[in-house]
């Protein structure tokens, strides 16, 4: 039996090329019966469509602060209440830096800075990105604040350099999740 079985997963998809690989990873998810709730960043809206999500998901996906129908209260602090576990994958160099440095100016850093949940970054960017003093730093912060970050792989990058920096493979990503449930447990 899965230990993902009715536990509320945030899934924070950032503006990242590998944003297209979120499908997989909510497929994988639900697979296991978890819920899922979307949350996609302006950038990551670029990359991928809001109705594949909402599909896959089975829930709405939030992708503002402000949305132009709001309802009573504020999503993003009701989900410091009701998510179990958040997982922003892809992870940008610029949301591991806000998140690091406590920046809550948009959809995603100011959820971030609210909820106290276990989270799980699965970086992916450009290998001088993810080498860049700033990125290592954040993450080296976020690490010390018991965040967990899934590191990257060495491949082919979509740019066609390769270095470190593709998104890391589907069951290091799952395996990483369940473990984050079993420490909690």
């Amino acid at each position: 039996m899965s230990n993902l079985k009715d536990k509320n997963i945030l899934l924070c998809i950032t503006g990242s090329i590998a944003a297209y690989k979120a499908c997989e990873i909510i497929r994988l998810l639900r697979k296991e019966n978890a819920q899922v709730q979307v949350m996609l960043s302006h950038a990551a809206e670029q990359f991928i469509g809001v109705a594949t999500l909402a599909a896959l998901s089975n829930n709405k996906v939030i992708t503002s602060l402000f949305p132009a129908n709001p309802t009573g209260g504020l999503e993003h602090v009701d989900f410091s209440f009701n998510i179990d576990l958040i997982v922003v994958a892809p992870a940008t160099a610029n949301i591991l830096c806000k998140a690091a440095n406590g920046v809550a100016d948009d959809l995603i850093s100011t959820t971030l800075s609210i909820c106290e949940q276990p989270t799980i970054f699965i970086p992916a960017m450009n290998f001088r990105m993810w080498q860049n003093s700033a990125t290592i730093e954040a993450v080296e912060q976020l690490k010390k604040r018991d965040k967990i970050i899934v590191k990257p792989e060495e491949g082919k990058l979509a740019s066609l350099h390769s270095g470190e920096g593709r998104l890391a493979n589907f069951n290091s990503i799952m395996n990483a999740i369940r473990k984050a449930f079993q420490a909690t447990l």
